[in-house]
């Protein structure tokens, strides 16, 4: 993760964390920041003090990505495709138009479903079969409707993804959207069909969770947070995240809580808390609901 998208994630567990508690916090400051002596060393992300001057409230953040391997080199190459598609209707149709999406069209190979490649060699076909699709679904369709254009694309594409129980297109659902003065906005919307399990569960096994937290507790900070920030290409599933920190019977002695969160949302659930045994969360594990 780059540290725009660190101080993001901060910022948007922050907000709702100060609303939950009924404390409102200063912008999270990295720790040499406020620690002198801290410069140069390898720290824990985050310091939010709050502004009430209790330094027992104050917290010690660390942000980590649940993100799968080689996910953004899939994500760049998806906008590129995506950036065809949207020039490539500005030129046909009238008005200014974006299209996008926030799905995970690679699965993993140890999903049961079929891979979409969208390698060099079969990138323009893919273009001309989205651009046609598009084109004619935004003529004949109101700002409200919803499409799934799975079907059409894998009459026209055989290499769309195919679901593996029922052997039928992978869902694609597509509406339209007034964005302002910019245009229209085509977004390729999330379906049951892009969740998969697997996915989120390669990303987690791939997640490195030693923290520098230990340090921040040595600096006297008793709070001491994980934040799990969920890639938007993933489906917001904390019961899964959950279910598998149990698993892996997770107990770090220097992690007060951790917290899955989606900026792209502005989604937060605690997810794991200290001194909670595996038997109480698995008993409490349908209780998890996410907060916005």
């Amino acid at each position: 993760m780059d540290k725009e998208e660190e101080l993001a994630c901060a910022q948007c567990f922050l907000q709702w964390y100060s609303q939950k508690h009924g404390t409102t916090y200063n912008k999270p400051l990295r720790p040499d920041e406020l620690i002198p002596e801290l410069k140069n060393r390898g720290n824990w992300d985050f310091i939010a003090t709050p502004k009430n001057g209790d330094d027992e409230q104050s917290l010690a953040l660390e942000v980590k990505g649940v993100i799968r391997p080689n996910m953004r080199i899939q994500v760049s190459q998806w906008r590129t495709v995506f950036r065809q598609v949207s020039q490539n209707l500005q030129n046909t149709l009238n008005g200014t138009f974006d299209v996008s999406t926030c799905v995970n069209l690679n699965p993993p190979k140890s999903t049961k479903f079929r891979v979409l490649n969208i390698n060099h060699a079969k990138r323009p076909q893919f273009v001309n079969v989205l651009t046609n699709i598009i084109g004619k679904a935004v003529v004949d369709m109101n700002r409200s409707d919803q499409i799934d254009l799975g079907p059409k694309i894998r009459a026209a594409f055989p290499s769309w993804p195919v679901q593996y129980r029922e052997n039928s297109p992978t869902g694609c659902l597509f509406y339209l959207m007034k964005s302002g003065n910019q245009g229209n906005s085509v977004r390729l919307a999330p379906s049951d069909a892009f969740w998969e399990e697997a996915a989120i569960s390669e990303a987690l096994q791939s997640l490195d969770m030693a923290t520098q937290l230990g340090l921040a507790q040595s600096k006297g900070f008793q709070q001491t947070v994980l934040l799990l920030d969920l890639h938007s290409l993933f489906s917001w599933d904390p019961k899964t995240v959950r279910q598998w920190l149990i698993d892996t019977n997770f107990s770090a002695a220097d992690v007060s809580s951790i917290y899955l969160i989606q900026v792209s949302g502005s989604k937060v659930a605690e997810v794991w808390s200290a001194g909670q045994s595996s038997s109480k969360a698995r008993d409490t594990l349908s209780d998890v609901k996410a907060e916005t």
